[in-house]
């Protein structure tokens, strides 16, 4: 620990006592209502996830990992500021913003698009319904590993990982 560290955590739980709380009550409601709740043991399978129109069973598993994904950093935050930490829990907020933006993109019914501040109409052949925008998240992940490969196979002491880690191309076989 470090020094005058229990000091500043007694300090900080006395004076954000009801924030904290407040966001434990957050986390608990975002977490009951995917059926993980106080009650639940670990046990099984989430007791209730309600369909989403127009969304297909792979864009639902992707925002449960983002949720998941979110609740794991909010925790965090919470922990750090717990601790006096805010400037890890800041960047770790920002993780967390990035996260909700994505999951508001793929949960959003319908979405507006802007050009240059201007409202453009999207080609009436090709809607950006749920499911397309789950697939072209992916895809953006997918890009994102692929470019992060390539730049680990131009660095001397990352090419072994970058063998590793694989071939993008064939991501979708190792799932």
């Amino acid at each position: 620990m470090l020094p005058f560290e229990q000091v500043g955590m007694d300090n900080i739980k006395q004076a954000f006592s009801e924030d904290f709380a407040f966001l434990e009550e957050l986390l608990r409601l975002g977490l009951e209502a995917l059926g993980w709740g106080a009650g639940h043991q670990g046990q099984g399978r989430l007791r209730f996830v309600s369909p989403i129109r127009g969304l297909r069973m792979d864009g639902l598993r992707l925002i449960l990992g983002l949720f998941a994904k979110s609740s794991k950093q909010l925790r965090a935050i919470m922990v750090l500021c717990e601790r006096g930490l805010t400037s890890d829990a800041e960047t770790i907020a920002r993780n967390l913003f990035e996260s909700l933006l994505a999951i508001q993109f793929l949960l959003k019914p319908r979405l507006t698009l802007l050009e240059n501040g201007k409202r453009i109409q999207p080609d009436k052949k090709k809607p950006l319904a749920r499911s397309f925008r789950a697939s072209l998240y992916d895809a953006h992940l997918i890009f994102q590993h692929t470019r992060r490969i390539a730049r680990f196979r131009k660095t001397p002491r990352l090419k072994r990982l970058a063998r590793h880690l694989g071939d993008p191309a064939t991501f979708d076989k190792m799932s």
